[in-house]
């Protein structure tokens, strides 16, 4: 496969939460450095967070990623001014109200989009921006999905939507096997609900409208890598019929300390005060790890007592097992890393992509000069 045609002009559409926008931040230094324009929409409060990221990056490496400043309407949907990311919502019950102000974003994001000097050749964003998909119709462009966590836990939503086992489970401590899955995966309801629809009016509506737009999307990212879930990869692009391009793990990308400490928001404490920390502490885990009085209430417990202290015992298991599961792990260390290589399978499929895309754009314009 031959190297892409570079000057493309990604736009990128991250969901305003930490584990959608580190990655997407991440992979914007990955299309850049492929010789690659890219445009980062989001808002004030969350570009200050990457920004030290981005500037850094297009000093030291010649990158070319802009970040464009969109105002959230919060006040319209009943939300205080500053709330502009999931982590900042004063209540979980007003996740609801953000996503409102996100469904309003599509105007003026798309007068912004065609404002630009540099025209658009892709759209890039999560598939919690379900207009952007139309926004990318209108401008003849692609739209890519982007998805972060991987393939498996999509698989798993689409098992849980597409069937009614939930209905046919009374208890919510009893565990069961997923059906159609390549593994044996037991859960119990409350774990599997988060895979479904949701009980509400709003989480059906917007469940049902980023799967509908997804149909129109010209395919989808992952922050994934082939050899960690092959067969999670397949049945993800046989359950969405769309090309899937796993291109991860996105953070493997930050190579220095500061760029992987500056990826999300600010932490208190400083990065080497938390390392010092953690370097002054025997090996072990839960240990002084203070939760504020009252935060446990805020959450339902999902997990018993058992299974953390089996899961925990298991862990740090000495034996045989335990041993397998350690050598497992810096097994699928060593594959990342060689996959987001040159000549990895994430680097194959970034560059597979990036041809996709330039082709796509060729075929538009030929449609379009056939229509004339």
């Amino acid at each position: 496969m031959g190297s892409p045609s570079p000057g493309l002009h990604f736009i990128l559409f991250p969901l305003m939460a930490p584990g959608h926008m580190i990655p997407m931040v991440d992979m914007a230094k990955i299309l850049a450095q492929r010789g690659n324009t890219v445009t980062i929409f989001t808002t004030t409060v969350n570009a200050n967070r990457f920004k030290p990221v981005i500037d850094r990056a297009n000093h030291q490496n010649g990158f070319k990623i802009h970040v464009l400043e969109l105002q959230l309407p919060l006040t319209e949907v009943g939300l205080p001014e500053g709330c502009e990311n999931f982590d900042l919502l004063p209540s979980a019950a007003l996740a609801v109200n953000l996503f409102a102000a996100l469904m309003l974003l599509e105007q003026p994001a798309e007068t912004m989009v065609r404002g630009l000097s540099l025209a658009p050749s892709c759209i890039i964003s999560d598939n919690m921006f379900p207009w952007t998909t139309d926004v990318a119709q209108r401008l003849n462009i692609p739209r890519l999905v982007f998805y972060g966590p991987g393939c498996f836990p999509f698989v798993c939503t689409h098992v849980v939507a597409s069937c009614s086992i939930l209905d046919q489970i009374e208890s919510d401590s009893e565990y069961f096997v997923l059906p159609g899955l390549p593994d044996q995966i037991e859960v119990t309801k409350p774990q599997a609900s988060c895979w479904g629809r949701g009980k509400t009016k709003e989480r059906i509506e917007r469940f049902e409208r980023a799967k509908e737009a997804q149909k129109g999307a010209f395919g989808i990212v992952v922050n994934s890598f082939m050899e960690l879930e092959p067969k999670y990869v397949e049945r993800f692009a046989m359950a969405e019929d769309k090309r899937v391009w796993c291109v991860g793990p996105v953070s493997l990308c930050n190579k220095s300390f500061e760029d992987i400490a500056e990826r999300g928001n600010k932490a208190a404490k400083s990065e080497l005060d938390c390392l010092k920390w953690l370097d002054s502490k025997e090996p072990r885990i839960g240990a002084e790890v203070p939760v504020p009085f009252g935060e446990n209430d805020k959450f339902e417990v999902k997990v018993k007592s058992e299974h953390i202290k089996r899961a925990l015992k298991r862990s740090m298991d000495d034996g045989e097992e335990g041993m397998m599961r350690r050598k497992l792990a810096r097994e699928f260390g060593e594959m990342a890393k060689k996959a987001m290589e040159k000549g990895g399978s994430s680097h194959f499929n970034m560059t597979a992509m990036i041809e996709a895309v330039t082709k796509e754009l060729a075929n538009n314009s030929k449609s379009c000069h056939n229509i004339v």
